[in-house]
């Protein structure tokens, strides 16, 4: 399973379940380097963005912790 923890939420990256084939599948572990090298330039506006469309397509998934 490939996690990517931001602003104290915590999100599974899934894209092989998103159902979305407009495109080649990228593996979970790309999009997760995808997410550290936004972190490491401090480019938070791009995370917010993948995220927002990670979960409206499907690619993505919030972990919810109880």
């Amino acid at each position: 399973m490939v996690t990517f923890k931001f602003k104290g939420k915590q999100y599974q990256i899934v894209p092989e379940e998103s159902g979305v084939q407009t495109e080649p599948i990228r593996p979970a572990e790309d999009i997760l380097r995808d997410f550290e090298y936004c972190m490491k330039v401090r480019d938070y506006q791009t995370i917010k963005n993948r995220i927002t469309n990670g979960l409206h397509w499907g690619w993505m998934k919030e972990i919810k912790t109880n």
